[in-house]
């Protein structure tokens, strides 16, 4: 894995005598290590090409939007993007993630800073490639039940509830879609000012509600923040929090919720190394629980 470092950064002129230290670093999808060089520090990603097909991404996609986020400010400085596989080499940022700040990320000012950017997010040019987490949550279901992963009974009606949301709120007119991130947990976030966003893979056209889902369940996805920040995203976002917006927004939280729970089943199906102290199964089981206990 180490040779394909070298190899990447060769590519952007960085020697192996520029390199002081190589750390793997955390990263539950792909490989990714910190690269300290003499006058830098640097990201690499080693990505996972079975990984991205199996949860629905578009490296060119990703590779698309990555270059967008940066000219617009929202992204990190990317040095050498690889296709079609999305290895990947940015440059560090000083700043750690909110995943360690779950107060400051829920205070107003922060919150709404960051709804600011996910607005800026939308705003983006297009791309060929949607995200539908509906469809995917159905595909992976089927999936467990390929690869023989027990999920828990009730999962049926958590995917009709799902599709009784997609029928709900779903537009009409596919040009109302947005680019989204679709990813915007904590440690997707960086504590800059304005906040910076990282890893950008599972972008694409989707509801622009699903996004503001997300940060309601960005520091803990079992437990969301309140509906008075949904209230305070959708004041900030649309101008206004009226009551069909907060309906779809309180929806949209199950789905991401559910979006989330159904990542194990792909990382279980992949068998991907599971860190210490946690398994994919003993997560899903619990998420999904906890969901079917709730509708």
């Amino acid at each position: 894995m180490k040779d394909k470092v070298i190899a990447l950064l060769d590519s952007i002129g960085i020697t192996p005598s520029d390199i002081v230290s190589t750390e793997r670093i955390s990263g539950l999808t792909n490989a990714n290590y910190l690269v300290k060089t003499r006058d830098d520090e640097l990201i690499v990603r080693i990505a996972s090409a079975d990984r991205a097909w199996a949860h629905g991404m578009s490296r060119d996609a990703e590779a698309q939007v990555l270059a967008a986020a940066q000219a617009a400010g929202l992204g990190v400085e990317v040095l050498s993007y690889e296709l079609p596989d999305g290895h990947l080499v940015t440059r560090k940022v000083a700043a750690g993630t909110y995943e360690t700040a779950p107060e400051r990320f829920a205070s107003p000012e922060t919150f709404a800073s960051i709804v600011e950017r996910v607005k800026q997010v939308h705003a983006l040019p297009p791309v060929a490639h949607v995200f539908d987490p509906i469809a995917k949550a159905t595909k992976t279901v089927d999936l467990a039940k390929r690869e023989g992963i027990d999920l828990p009974r009730g999962v049926s009606r958590l995917l009709e509830k799902a599709h009784e949301i997609e029928a709900r709120w779903k537009p009409t007119d596919p040009l109302s879609l947005v680019l989204c991130h679709n990813d915007l947990f904590s440690v997707n976030i960086l504590q800059t000012s304005p906040p910076t966003l990282i890893d950008w893979e599972f972008v694409g056209l989707g509801d622009p509600f699903f996004d503001l889902a997300t940060l309601l369940v960005a520091c803990d996805d079992a437990h969301p923040l309140g509906m008075e920040h949904g209230e305070l995203a959708l004041t900030v976002y649309f101008g206004e929090a009226d009551r069909d917006r907060i309906d779809h927004l309180s929806d949209m939280i199950l789905v991401v919720r559910l979006h989330a729970a159904l990542w194990g089943v792909v990382q279980q199906a992949l068998r991907v190394p599971e860190p210490d102290g946690f398994t994919y199964a003993q997560y899903t089981e619990y998420m999904l629980n906890q969901l079917i206990a709730e509708i």
